[in-house]
């Protein structure tokens, strides 16, 4: 015979499997959603980690204007051979480092270049006490344009292109008037120079002269015969 609490009690066990069933997946989609959370927000923290040291080196970089030590040929590397031109510059650091002008003639050559030595290497290891014994001229020039500027900017109402005509002219003219002051500082310091001498020393510094007048040619036409004699006459600092 047919027994109808059998249906029952299947269906009772049909009903508890689907709940536990629903329990398991809700249990499942929990644990997703929360591993999910906490992965995004550990990839976030990272992310955020991230922006944080690159704006922070970015801002190292940006205010980084602190010069750094000097190097050896930050300014280029001179050499013994380099005298001529470096005159200026080299004139300008002795008087002004050395308290010593160049200009009177007296110094032997040999000391001279003992100098010069002294100014080569701190110019190559870019140790000089100002910057402008690097290259008086250019520098010197520039503070002249700095002036101009300062000046041209208090000017109002100028035509920009006679500013520049007159800026030219106002540049060759200082340039004539350093050369002339040189020249005329040079020839005082020469007649001083010769105003303590005898007749005697004047005689020989003018037969010095003509004897490195007639180097000079010599080395010009190749003799090194005359080269060896005149050099022997003029005397080791030559």
């Amino acid at each position: 015979s047919y027994d109808s609490s059998d249906d029952s009690s299947l269906d009772s066990s049909e009903d508890d499997r689907r709940r536990k069933r629903r329990r398991k997946d809700r249990r499942q989609k929990k644990k997703k959603k929360k591993h999910g959370s906490s992965s995004s927000r550990k990839q976030e923290k990272k992310s955020s980690k991230k922006k944080k040291k690159r704006s922070k080196r970015s801002d190292s970089d940006n205010n980084d204007d602190t010069p750094g030590p000097p190097r050896f040929g930050q300014y280029g590397v001179i050499k013994a051979v380099d005298l001529n031109r470096m005159q200026r510059s080299f004139q300008v650091w002795m008087e002004e480092v050395k308290k010593i002008s160049l200009f009177s003639g007296q110094m032997p050559k040999r000391e001279q270049h003992e100098y010069f030595s002294e100014f080569c290497e701190d110019y190559n290891t870019a140790t000089m006490p100002h910057v402008k014994y690097y290259n008086y001229e250019e520098w010197e020039m520039q503070e002249y344009h700095k002036k101009q500027q300062q000046q041209q900017q208090k000017a109002s109402g100028s035509n920009d292109d006679l500013t520049a005509s007159f800026g030219r002219q106002d540049e060759l003219r200082h340039q004539q008037e350093q050369r002339q002051k040189a020249a005329q500082k040079a020839e005082a310091e020469r007649r001083a120079l010769l105003s303590t001498m005898s007749g005697d020393k004047i005689a020989e510094m003018k037969q010095q002269a003509v004897l490195k007048a007639q180097l000079q040619e010599a080395f010009r036409r190749g003799d090194t015969k005359q080269v060896q004699r005149l050099k022997e006459r003029l005397g080791p600092d030559e």
